[in-house]
């Protein structure tokens, strides 16, 4: 019985041999890019298939025939082999030129990116301490005008009574006589005008306090212990010079309750930094202590 196989040799005869090899396709016009499995011949029959016969008709007859398509078509698929591998080394070259670019690019948005992070931050700072020394100088300027309502409205005529030395920071002194009726805050209000500078004139102090209804000693303790825990206020506290003891700021506190002797020498102590500094001289109203 005919296997497709034989049928598609001719195979009639036993024992039969056929040699095959691709070859170029008939009628194409590029034997490289068309070939196609082709019989090269058959052999039939115990005499033709011996092996010297073989032997001689593969030496002689089909390896010339056949070897140089096939060393052209083997060359063609290294061709195509070594261009396939220069194309996947380029198509690497290219995305990892590629991936940096885009490592390149990534880097320069997040610098960016930070950058804009920090000019943010640092704008938003800027406006913070812009804001901070604004309402510090609107603070300032608020506490100069208690300093210079203070100076033309509470301060009490230097009368004689309590006599003391009073030690300004900034190295300023002045001396100045207290009634027997003074209070503890007619001293730190006393204190407290030694920072007016120079250039503020006594007859331009305002009549009228900055804030709330003030018009007495009296009610200037109320505002303040209605603003502060009352020493913050002041920004600065009082200390004798030697033993130290210091007089912290109360409300209807009379000077003779507190200790404080005549001839007595006290100290004045900022406890903040932000403080104004003034010029302390001998001045009309004020008797220095070589007076």
């Amino acid at each position: 019985m005919d296997c497709p196989a034989s049928q598609k040799l001719q195979a009639t005869t036993y024992p039969f041999l056929a040699f095959l090899a691709l070859q170029p396709r008939r009628h194409s016009g590029s034997s490289n890019s068309a070939s196609v499995v082709t019989i090269l011949s058959r052999h039939q029959g115990r005499l033709a298939t011996t092996a010297p016969t073989l032997i001689d008709h593969l030496n002689t007859q089909l390896l010339p025939r056949v070897t140089p398509f096939l060393v052209r078509f083997k060359t063609a698929l290294q061709d195509r082999d070594r261009d396939r591998r220069i194309r996947e080394e380029q198509d690497r070259a290219f995305e990892e030129t590629a991936r940096r670019d885009r490592e390149v690019i990534e880097s320069r948005l997040q610098q960016e990116k930070e950058e804009e992070e920090r000019a943010r931050k640092h704008a938003e700072e800027m406006i913070r301490k812009q804001e901070d020394s604004d309402r510090q100088r609107q603070r300032s300027e608020i506490r100069m005008e208690w300093r210079k309502w203070m100076r033309r409205c509470l301060l009490l005529p230097d009368a004689r009574g309590l006599r003391l030395a009073i030690e300004l920071a900034g190295n300023g002194r002045v001396v100045r006589n207290f009634p027997p009726s003074a209070t503890l805050t007619s001293l730190y209000a006393f204190v407290d005008s030694q920072l007016i500078p120079s250039t503020f004139r006594p007859e331009d102090d305002p009549l009228q306090a900055p804030e709330g209804a003030v018009d007495n000693l009296t009610q200037l303790e109320s505002f303040i212990q209605s603003q502060t825990t009352g020493q913050e206020w002041w920004g600065f506290t009082l200390v004798s010079a030697y033993p130290r003891r210091e007089f912290r700021w109360q409300a209807n506190t009379p000077l003779t309750e507190i200790g404080l002797m005549n001839g007595e020498r006290v100290v004045m102590e900022y406890i903040t930094r932000h403080e104004p500094t003034s010029e302390h001289g001998s001045d009309d109203e004020y008797e220095s202590e070589s007076d």
